[in-house]
């Protein structure tokens, strides 16, 4: 084809039959020989790399996938952000807001409850249940007859249910048991249902 190619621009060029010497058909002779050269070493480079044990494509890298290779069980309680990254659909946002929502509630209870997150998706959560234990679970109580004004802070309650149990306690005292928060007038029963995992009864 090359050969070709070149008796063609030959012609175009205006070099006729005479100019055409044997220098030029040398010349288109070698071309031809290195387009055969070529064509055998593509075929034998082809069947070399087919036939040799030494062969083998390039390995597959996680460049650009991150660190998540084999699926692995993490405790939700004590996993750091390096554990929660390297799940697949995991990135440091989502473990940052993981981990601050964990110490807001003292821990979790539930897998459930990762749910929560803001952001995260419940689909993420069902899809990796198996991954996911609560260890030891709560580790911090939320002790309802101890903590001050500016320590009773849960995400479970708002600060208006917090406003009317604490106007409550300084008036009644301390609170033995929930069914007792069920007798307090204005408190949202539904959100201390929530809470009730957390509460600690314990008095001063």
């Amino acid at each position: 084809m090359m050969a070709w190619l070149v008796c063609v621009w030959i012609m175009d060029e205006g070099i006729g039959d005479s100019a055409a010497s044997d220098y030029d058909m040398v010349f288109l002779n070698k071309v031809t020989e290195v387009i055969k050269v070529n064509r055998r070493n593509k075929v034998s480079n082809s069947y070399w790399r087919k036939k040799s044990n030494y062969w083998k494509p390039a390995p597959v890298t996680l460049e650009g996938k991150g660190l998540h290779s084999k699926p692995h069980s993490i405790d939700i309680n004590s996993a750091d952000s390096l554990a929660w990254i390297s799940l697949k659909g995991i990135g440091p946002g989502f473990a940052h807001r993981i981990l601050v929502f964990r110490e807001k509630l003292g821990g979790f209870y539930s897998v459930n409850q990762l749910k929560e997150v803001y952001g995260l998706d419940s689909t993420w959560v069902n899809e990796n249940q198996n991954y996911l234990n609560p260890g030891k679970g709560i580790f911090r109580k939320f002790r309802l007859n101890v903590l001050d004004w500016k320590d009773f802070r849960h995400p479970y309650i708002s600060y208006q249910q917090a406003k009317i149990f604490l106007k409550y306690r300084a008036q009644h005292g301390s609170v033995k048991h929930f069914d007792q928060l069920k007798e307090i007038t204005l408190l949202d029963i539904n959100s201390w249902e929530r809470l009730k995992p957390y509460l600690d009864f314990i008095e001063k």
